[in-house]
């Protein structure tokens, strides 16, 4: 059987909290508000120098929820919550410039409706995505821009295509919720993906 390679996250993870309206997708139905914004983010944290932030695994999540500003927002939650000084003032210096935004709106237990997307370790941009409930649909978070403002859809990946985990600096690799655990836990015995074979 084929390997698969997994990330242990949990929602009993505390999150640190930015939103936005999502607006750089507006005039595009077919744009990704997470490949167009988000993974340039991510690109920039993996080829930065410091080895603190190398060695960070930088967990980005992902909803679409009403605020008082707008009818709907894309919330932003990063693990871990409260990451060393050098981290989060790269992280705030490449959110900020986002439009309309709100940057550092403070911390936030993960809810049980975000999607892990993205994680940044080692350089390496990691691609996440989650497996349906019959364990054979795998799916991936996308943002597109409906109905005057964003949404959040799952589109279904193909694995065989998709789920190759070689030496590219990007990969597509499994989100495995262990919400027994707490996310500071798992992230402290992170040193690299681990392996399962179904």
């Amino acid at each position: 059987m084929r390997k698969r390679n997994v990330v242990q996250l949990s929602h009993k993870d505390v999150g640190w909290v930015n939103y936005f309206p999502g607006i750089e997708v507006k005039m595009d139905s077919r744009a990704d508000w997470l490949d167009l914004v988000l993974l340039p983010i991510g690109r920039t944290l993996a080829n930065h120098s410091s080895a603190t932030i190398q060695r960070t695994p930088i967990t980005f999540w992902c909803t679409v929820r009403a605020t008082a500003r707008r009818h709907a927002e894309i919330f932003l939650f990063v693990t871990p919550a409260y990451p060393l000084t050098r981290v989060k003032q790269v992280l705030i210096s490449l959110l900020h410039p986002l439009r309309d935004g709100k940057v550092d709106a403070g911390q936030e237990t993960i809810p049980r409706e975000a999607v892990p997307c993205y994680q940044i370790f080692q350089g390496q941009i990691l691609r996440l995505y989650v497996r349906g409930e019959d364990d054979e649909a795998c799916y991936y978070p996308r943002i597109f821009w409906r109905d005057g403002f964003p949404r959040l859809s799952r589109e279904p990946i193909d694995l065989p295509e998709h789920g190759k985990n070689d030496q590219d600096r990007e990969s597509f690799v499994e989100a495995v919720f262990m919400d027994w655990a707490r996310g500071d836990s798992l992230r402290k015995y992170q040193q690299a993906l681990s392996t399962i074979t179904p």
